[in-house]
């Protein structure tokens, strides 16, 4: 979980409402919370109890917009909306019943941050200030806000401060996170990597921080081993799902570069592994983890291995239109038009590239050059009537239709597969 998933506990000042004994125990255990469902079924127990004996009990309310945060994260470990919902009616409800109360403001504005509402989020911290408090995830919840705002001076400041004053490891390790997130912002992938070095040395058993370390490793430094190594050990400490893309992940790709370099026996294993961690084409584990950087190089490995079919045209297409963020594939296609401008050089499977029907392959010139060089030839001439076999992804694009060069309002779609590199053409046949 990254560091602004869950809104902290702190101690309670004298002019706030004072917890009842099982609130105490709820928030020690939501606290304490590392993915054992046991322990958040033992604390909303505690939580309806509290509220049982007082139904009037801001604290009890406070700490079930906790709770709601951590129920039912999604895969990387954050709350999806129902639970934001809920968390936000708790929380509200918390403030009804005790309107100084300082530390629901600062949950308030942390909730409402998770759900993008920016302006309102900053409202209730400035309420919380208002009020009076000296809660440290005031400054942490205030960070991840400003994060939001684009403001990431402002919010690694902040983090900075608490990271260096507070010795509760769950705040230290909030604060650093933090850092992280602006590191990565701000491009300083060594200060990236210094953090998680120096959170090692305190938190080694978060599997949350293993985790996202992990993913560092793999999409920021191809560091395949060290993110298998980070990856394995997040899974020893707990079971979830976003560890077990990034491990899948690491493994799909270190099967590929191996496999590549020749070592097929050796690199079956990493791929065996892999296919048992998580049931989704390894193609779109490896675009789910680091977006589409590594993805051809596992297609290829895949295809060259015997164990992915390419997929015609008309598939590609109707893959399109399923996702805008593209869809990895590998493709066969029988080239029956080509065309170029100043940039690209375009293979399109009907003669018309408009007709709905017709898949085009768009080749960057110095991949289309990369190309037609060692056959020799003009890629245009070279590519016509040609079957194709083309790895990477497939994307619904809209082309909009102008008039001396002002949009008309009229626009239509095409299927495009970019090609910006000449290795993502995994094989060039005769025609049919």
């Amino acid at each position: 979980m990254t560091w602004q998933a869950v809104a902290g506990h702190a101690s309670t000042p004298p002019s706030e409402p004072q917890p009842e004994p099982e609130v105490i125990r709820a928030a020690a255990l939501i606290d304490g919370w590392e993915g054992d469902g046991g322990h958040l079924e033992s604390a909303r127990a505690e939580l309806d109890a509290a509220l049982k004996r007082n139904p009037k009990s801001a604290t009890a309310y406070r700490e079930y917009a906790r709770y709601y945060l951590v129920s039912e994260p999604d895969i990387s470990g954050q709350p999806v909306l129902g639970s934001l919902d809920a968390a936000l009616m708790s929380v509200d409800r918390a403030i009804e019943l005790a309107p100084g109360f300082a530390r629901a403001y600062v949950l308030r504005g942390h909730v409402l941050t998770l759900m993008g509402q920016l302006d309102q989020a900053d409202a209730a911290l400035a309420k919380a200030d208002a009020i009076g408090t000296g809660d440290p995830w005031l400054a942490l919840n205030r960070a991840r806000l400003r994060m939001r705002q684009g403001k990431l001076i402002e919010a690694s400041e902040l983090c900075r401060d608490v990271s260096g004053r507070s010795q509760v490891r769950r705040i230290r390790l909030s604060a650093d996170e933090c850092l992280v997130d602006f590191y990565e912002a701000t491009g300083q992938f060594q200060r990236m990597d210094d953090t998680y070095r120096h959170m090692l040395t305190y938190a080694s058993d978060n599997a949350w921080m293993r985790g996202n370390y992990s993913g560092y490793l793999l999409c920021a430094k191809n560091d395949e081993s060290g993110a298998v190594r980070e990856a394995r050990a997040a899974l020893s400490i707990m079971d979830y799902g976003n560890a077990r893309f990034r491990l899948a992940s690491a493994l799909y790709r270190s099967w590929a570069t191996q496999w590549e370099a020749g070592h097929q026996e050796q690199a079956q294993p990493l791929l065996d592994e892999a296919r048992g961690l998580v049931d989704a084409p390894p193609a779109q584990v490896v675009a789910a983890s680091c977006g589409g950087k590594k993805v051809v190089a596992v297609l290829r490995a895949l295809y060259r291995s015997g164990q992915l079919e390419p997929q015609p045209a008309i598939n590609a297409i109707a893959l399109a239109a399923t996702r805008r963020d593209g869809v990895p594939g590998v493709f066969e296609v029988l080239v029956r038009g080509t065309g170029s401008d100043e940039k690209f050089v375009y293979a399109n499977t009907m003669a018309d590239y408009r007709d709905p029907a017709s898949l085009t392959i768009r080749f960057t010139n110095e991949a289309a050059q990369a190309l037609a060089k060692p056959r020799g030839g003009m890629a245009r001439e070279l590519l016509m009537d040609k079957r194709l076999v083309v790895a990477g992804f497939v994307r619904r694009e809209r082309i909009d239709l102008l008039r001396e060069g002002r949009p008309t309002g009229r626009y239509y779609y095409q299927t495009h597969l970019w090609v910006t590199d000449a290795a993502q053409v995994l094989d060039l046949g005769t025609g049919g």
